[in-house]
């Protein structure tokens, strides 16, 4: 959820309209007992661990849907003949020197530049889309697994 609502608040917030980030806004990094704030693409499993060991889950979710509220406003927002136009290519490189892309996720710079602003709506639609179904098919797996395993009788 983490990445998935990065990536949007990133993508429709900061590329689409230029202005802040939800995540900058209301003190979300407090609420979340996070100091990170890139989009975890690149994530080593120690990273991956010791993030949802910190995270508050309940305000990761709320900090979600603060998100989506903003996407919401935005596509309502935003008038149609400007959903064909680029970004300014300053947001993007602010957005670098803010630590918003993380070390392990170079190609997704290169993903962003240059893009019209509808490009960006894929951020909310079909990229967490993919990322819930991945998660989906994960638990799935997981769940298949321990059900499979012989239970262990006790003496």
């Amino acid at each position: 959820f983490w990445h998935i609502a990065r990536c949007e608040d990133v993508g429709m917030t900061a590329m689409v309209t230029g202005k802040r980030q939800v995540l900058d806004e209301g003190d979300w990094l407090k609420k979340l007992g996070l100091t990170r704030r890139d989009i975890a693409t690149g994530m080593n499993d120690g990273e991956v661990a010791e993030f949802s060991a910190d995270v508050d889950i309940h305000a990761l979710l709320d900090y979600s849907d603060a998100v989506g509220r903003r996407t919401r406003e935005t596509v309502r927002s935003v008038p149609p003949h400007q959903w064909t136009e680029v970004p300014d290519q300053d947001r993007l490189q602010k957005l670098v020197s803010q630590g918003t892309f993380g070390p392990g996720a170079g190609f997704v710079i290169t993903n962003f530049a240059n893009k019209p602003r509808w490009w960006f709506l894929r951020l909310a639609t079909t990229h967490s889309q993919s990322h819930i179904a991945q998660a989906s098919i994960a638990r799935t797996m997981i769940l298949s697994t321990k059900m499979a395993q012989p239970a262990v009788a006790s003496r």
